[in-house]
């Protein structure tokens, strides 16, 4: 399978280096997580024509107007990240007001949520919320962006940007948006290479997908009565031989730091360092590789202390690079950096943190008691211990 991408890559690659994005209609894309299912919309490529019946916030729009920016955020009520979002959204609405035109799409909501609570939702926010908003119920919108660009594997916050042509230039995450709008308002955003760049993921992250499958022959379960680290560790190399870029997509690193920590537990540990000093966007941290691989060694014996470490600091990465912290798991994140930091034999970190997550959940406006419970009998632990 990974011969077969190969030779896909190098036909694709080849189209992009002679034609742009108009060109490439007969050539099939298949997204990682749907094989069914072509991508029809690239970057560059002209954007949708926007019909949207129900506008909730804002003024209509009836086409994209030359020398105009417009920029799509797909969200809705149910999804804690789109709210994190909306602020910083506002800011950037309000700071580009004249060049570009905010759009809140709101999509994927369940059938029995009405356009009122809809409305009511959008009202409640106030300033939090400050730029247009339309209500795609039949997900038509969304079909037409999300899925014909392949996007509807990252799931929602998702947002995309047309320029002052009316062509699609670029899809992410709104975290990402402050760095690259500038550049696509002033006309000075490169739509072939961010569209090579885009390809270039598409391709790698198939990749990465069938190594995560490969993997499985290598796991305990139905097909193997006990791991095989060893082959696993094998075949990881093997795909990271014939494709260097694998190396730091996290399903290859996390299968090749999980069959290390197995059976080479001080290579684990430089590879682990190399995947925490590895600097990517967000949507791809190396050290989230360790954090997986780590959360399941609770059965396995680790000889080496400074594992530990590895991973405390890996979460102290993860914590200070949040997007929007007010919506993740923050105390079961300082309570998984606490343990590590106490299993690594510093137990004033360990309780500092261990504080932290107890006086976070605290702070919720509804927690279960036996979260409490639980976070505050570690922090015993750690506390007896030092």
């Amino acid at each position: 399978m990974i011969k077969k991408l190969s030779q896909y890559f190098l036909i694709f690659i080849s189209l992009l280096s002679t034609a742009f994005a108009q060109d490439l209609a007969n050539v099939e894309v298949k997204p990682a997580n749907n094989k069914n299912s072509p991508v029809t919309l690239f970057i560059g490529d002209a954007a949708p024509q926007f019909s949207a019946s129900t506008w909730l916030k804002g003024k209509p729009i009836k086409g994209y107007q030359r020398g105009h920016v417009y920029v799509l955020e797909f969200w809705a009520t149910w999804c804690a990240p789109c709210r994190a979002a909306m602020p910083h959204l506002s800011k950037l609405a309000k700071e580009f007001r004249r060049e570009a035109t905010f759009i809140g799409v709101d999509v994927l909501e369940s059938s029995n949520i009405t356009e009122v609570e809809i409305k009511r939702f959008v009202d409640s926010m106030g300033s939090k919320l400050d730029y247009s908003v339309v209500m795609d119920r039949n997900n038509s919108i969304h079909t037409a962006f999300i899925h014909a660009a392949g996007q509807q594997a990252f799931g929602i916050p998702r947002t995309m940007v047309i320029d002052n042509y009316g062509k699609l230039a670029w899809m992410g995450d709104a975290s990402e948006l402050e760095k690259v709008l500038p550049y696509i308002i002033d006309r000075q955003w490169d739509l072939k290479k961010e569209l090579q760049r885009n390809a270039w993921n598409h391709y790698i992250d198939s990749l990465d997908s069938e190594v995560q499958s490969g993997l499985t022959k290598f796991t305990k379960g139905s097909m193997n009565k006990n791991d095989q680290p060893d082959s696993a560790l094998a075949f990881v190399e093997s795909a990271i031989a014939q494709t260097p870029a694998l190396r730091y997509r996290i399903n290859t690193a996390y299968g090749k730091f999980s069959a290390l920590l197995k059976v080479d537990q001080k290579k684990a540990l430089e590879y682990g360092y190399e995947l925490f000093n590895y600097t990517d966007s967000i949507r791809n941290p190396g050290y989230e590789a360790v954090i997986e691989a780590m959360e399941d060694t609770q059965t396995m014996k680790i000889n080496n202390p400074t594992l530990y470490k590895l991973a405390a600091v890996c979460y102290e990465k993860k914590i200070n690079r949040l997007p929007y912290p007010e919506v993740q798991l923050i105390p079961k994140m300082y309570s998984s950096l606490a343990y590590y930091y106490w299993k690594s034999g510093e137990p004033e970190k360990a309780i500092n943190n261990q504080k932290k997550a107890v006086t976070l959940l605290k702070s919720k406006i509804r927690f279960k008691p036996t979260e409490l419970e639980k976070l505050e009998e570690s922090l015993v632990l750690y506390e007896a211990t030092e």
